[in-house]
């Protein structure tokens, strides 16, 4: 790992670009905007960019509302260094198969927490742990970084979303340590609570109804799994939070290893998203044969060039 190395850069003013993965969740958002503000503390400039609209729940973050949203052209020759935050492979810079070229020259430096990163930075930091944003939180002490209310709540959200508020298999003894201190930091639970999971509309219901109505089992393979039209996936609009509160639902099936959700973003482009309920089924193993990763208990892919049933027959056989 290269911490020494990466701290030297953070300590040295610069000018940082830093992006959201393809339709960012709490610990992209959150690890970003900690790590911009850091970078801002120590005398850089911080851009924040992202290729997909962040889920305005987010908003109360600091910092959110400078996220530039664009399509992915970014002007790389402005910045000295692309701070990859929560991005285990360089596709995850991609959007809908559509790739993002980097420059060959870029400074890329990778901080993240997903057991299949590949290491694709020039400086790596990863460590296999709940998320992004307790691995920043424990650089971010060790380099002596101030950890001010906005950083701590920044690097709360991450921890929270990525553990499902505390309820997944990477919540253990040294998750709920970090957590406590940031509470001691200004950290504001019950807000942070009340807008990411006391903010249903009208429509969030409409789409919850309808996804959990299509669940079909697969009894021999043990898999519970909602396919999501192209129609449906746009008619509803739905964010990345609203997918994942669906795919936690699928893990709690009785009789089930794992849970599925198949969407159809657009013709010949098919995304997966799985949780696995059985602790001895690795989904990241199950992603990886499809070009995807990310953890033992949560990961995700995207198949391209296949019909909806085309993917779900295609993951099925792997299982």
């Amino acid at each position: 790992m290269d911490k020494d190395k990466i701290k030297s850069i953070l300590n040295k003013p610069h000018r940082a670009a830093l992006t959201l993965h393809e339709r960012p969740d709490g610990d992209s958002i959150g690890s970003n905007l900690a790590m911009a503000a850091a970078l801002r503390q120590m005398g850089s400039t911080a851009q924040v960019y992202s290729i997909d609209k962040p889920d305005p729940k987010f908003a109360f973050l600091s910092g959110f509302d400078d996220i530039k949203v664009n399509d992915g052209a970014i002007a790389w020759e402005a910045y000295d260094y692309f701070w990859a935050l929560d991005m285990s492979s360089v596709e995850r810079n991609n959007r809908m198969g559509q790739k993002i070229a980097l420059p060959n020259q870029l400074n890329v430096i990778v901080i993240d927490h997903h057991r299949t990163n590949t290491g694709w930075g020039k400086y790596n930091h990863v460590e296999i742990t709940a998320s992004t944003t307790l691995v920043l939180y424990k650089l971010f002490t060790s380099w002596g970084v101030k950890i001010d209310k906005d950083i701590a709540t920044a690097l709360f959200v991450g921890l929270a979303t990525d553990t499902s508020f505390f309820q997944n298999d990477s919540t253990n003894a040294d998750v709920f340590k970090v957590a406590q201190e940031l509470l001691q930091l200004g950290v504001e639970y019950d807000k942070i609570s009340y807008e990411l999971n006391r903010q249903l509309t009208m429509p969030d219901i409409k789409f919850y109804s309808e996804m959990l109505s299509k669940v079909q089992i697969n009894e021999e393979k043990q898999v519970a799994y909602i396919a999501v039209t192209q129609e449906e996936w746009e008619r509803f609009g739905a964010g990345p939070e609203e997918y994942d509160y669906i795919k936690e639902y699928l893990k709690k099936l009785k009789g089930t290893r794992l849970g599925i959700m198949f969407t159809e973003e657009k013709q010949g482009y098919v995304r997966l998203g799985l949780r696995s309920r059985d602790a001895d089924y690795d989904v990241s193993a199950l992603t990886q044969k499809f070009g995807g990763g990310g953890h033992k208990a949560a990961a995700g892919a995207s198949l391209s060039g296949k019909t909806l049933n085309e993917a779900i027959e295609a993951v099925i056989a792997e299982i």
